[in-house]
């Protein structure tokens, strides 16, 4: 996001941000792969003795091909050699896949190669738009996976903030409708996949009477399966068999 940008957001987070032992650093043409580069970050954890260091977004670290297992795999096991030599803890910022015809949810939806979540001790995603986010854990290694939450984000400190258990909303509205849809990532939605990954925050009914009133979204039914699409959405295209 450049410099500038990078210091407006530190300074709306306040005092998260005003940590003895937290750094920040904006990063530009750098390499994970580069002897130099692996150098100057080694250092860096040796002096700063730090414990945690997360890269956001991984793709801006690498000049490697995200979808190829061969080049995945040289720079998870550079991060394996810094695991083993600092007994650091990684935390990596990935982003979705772009939108496709092809049906994908969670773990799947991670932009690249398998190796990604096949190297991964845990994966948690954020999906969906305000004030629907869904927080998720597609993988847990060592414990089993936690059920999904609602959140939200305050925009005055840039924090996420938990608002409920799937389980305990107590009035499933349209603009969660709205945040569920958001959540595939895609164009279009089957019926019954909407419906099934809903079924933890409402009854099916409560999202088909949705669907039927509301002004976002409509239902396709020339031809099985039903699918579900925002209006504008379909302006602009022509359906294919």
């Amino acid at each position: 996001m450049g410099e500038a940008a990078l210091q407006q957001r530190l300074i709306k987070m306040g005092e998260k941000t005003n940590l003895n032992n937290f750094y920040v650093q904006s990063l530009y043409g750098w390499d994970m792969l580069d002897k130099t580069y692996q150098v100057a970050l080694e250092d860096f954890i040796i002096d700063k003795k730090i414990q945690i260091i997360g890269f956001d977004p991984l793709g801006s670290v690498w000049n490697g091909y995200e979808n190829k297992r061969e080049s995945v795999k040289q720079l998870t096991d550079y991060f394996d050699s810094l695991l083993d030599r600092f007994s650091v803890s990684i935390i990596l910022t990935h982003h979705w896949r772009k939108m496709t015809k092809e049906f994908k949810e969670g773990g799947e939806m991670a932009a690249g190669s398998y190796g990604w979540e096949k190297w991964l001790d845990n994966h948690v995603t954020i999906a969906g738009e305000e004030p629907s986010l869904i927080l998720a854990c597609q993988k847990n290694r060592n414990q089993k996976k936690w059920e999904r939450i609602l959140i939200g984000l305050n925009e005055e400190n840039l924090s996420f903030e938990f608002k409920a258990d799937f389980q305990n909303v107590k009035k499933f509205t349209e603009e969660d409708l709205l945040g569920l849809f958001n959540s595939f990532r895609v164009e279009k939605v089957t019926q019954k996949d909407l419906i099934e990954r809903g079924k933890n925050m409402c009854s099916k009914s409560t999202i088909l009477n949705l669907i039927n009133s509301s002004n976002q979204l409509k239902v396709n039914k020339e031809k099985r399966p039903y699918l579900i699409y925002r209006v504008e959405k379909q302006m602009e295209q022509t359906w294919e068999e």
